[in-house]
């Protein structure tokens, strides 16, 4: 599913350009329903203003899952989330 918004986030920059992504905040909203902490990454998705910002919400989003998940209530380091910032990037061409 955020490879796809990703990817859907992307195409709207390229064709629209970052003064118009504001019109894209709602759709994105829509990818983030029905799974744990969706409500959280959805206000996200309402501020942002690029492929980049969307990016780092995502990476910021799977650093407080995967900290959740092992049971660490510390924050992933600043390096773990621009490696998964890389990934994500990467994969929106």
């Amino acid at each position: 599913r955020f490879d796809i918004m990703l990817e859907h986030a992307g195409w709207f920059e390229r064709q629209w350009g970052v003064d118009q992504f504001r019109r894209m905040r709602k759709h994105l909203g829509w990818y983030c329903k029905g799974f744990s902490r969706a409500a959280a990454l959805r206000a996200a998705m309402f501020q942002v203003s690029s492929v980049s910002d969307v990016e780092t919400a995502l990476a910021a989003y799977y650093a407080r899952t995967l900290a959740t998940r092992s049971g660490d209530s510390e924050i992933l380091s600043e390096e773990r989330t621009a490696e998964e910032t890389a990934a994500l990037a990467s994969r929106c061409g």
